[in-house]
């Protein structure tokens, strides 16, 4: 069995933890982890949070709540969940207006890592919710590309050199720049 750790950053997000970290909470992967990062929120998602891990009935995976007191980032985030897991825990991340598309998401995820021992890498295409339709993963328009205005565009899944990026800050020593693997687990 692989290991996962699944972190969870959000900010201000309180409407959508319920639906968000339910999705968490439904998992049936046995070996997950969770890191589910509060980034020193102004609304009331702590209280959310703490209202959603106190009325779970179903059986969950661990989930240590992390509440930060001033804003820190998603990358520092990320780098102080992931900093002492192992070089074979499968690191999945989520914001925290996203959920996981089934309960066992993560047993896919799981799934690719063991079938693959090169596979070092994955990223997920999204669905919008609730149609659950595929959101376009084509290709930026060049005008977006050429003035920087990412933000102003229809979205597109992330494209490899930011994927690449991601992947360098987060401490990966190698990627396989050719091979695209879509792994179906988050919706947004």
């Amino acid at each position: 069995m692989v290991d996962v750790h699944l972190v969870v950053t959000q900010r201000n997000r309180a409407r959508s933890i319920p639906w968000s970290l339910g999705t968490v909470l439904s998992q049936a992967y046995k070996h997950l982890r969770v890191t589910y990062v509060d980034d020193a929120s102004t609304d009331e998602s702590r209280q959310v949070i703490e209202s959603v891990l106190s009325g779970a009935t179903a059986p969950h995976p661990s989930v240590h709540l992390v509440t930060n007191a001033s804003r820190q980032g998603v990358i520092a985030n990320i780098l102080s969940a992931l900093k002492d897991d192992s070089d074979d825990t499968v690191a999945v991340l989520l914001d925290g207006d996203d959920g996981l598309a089934h309960p066992f998401a993560i047993d896919r995820i799981a799934y690719e890592y063991t079938q693959d021992v090169d596979c070092w890498f994955t990223y997920g295409s999204f669905l919008s919710w609730p149609d659950r339709q595929v959101i376009y993963d084509g290709a930026y328009h060049p005008e977006c590309l050429k003035e920087n205005h990412f933000r102003r565009w229809f979205w597109r899944c992330a494209p490899p050199p930011l994927v690449s990026s991601w992947a360098t800050a987060l401490g990966a020593r190698r990627i396989l720049p050719r091979r695209r693997r879509l792994v179906l687990g988050a919706c947004q």
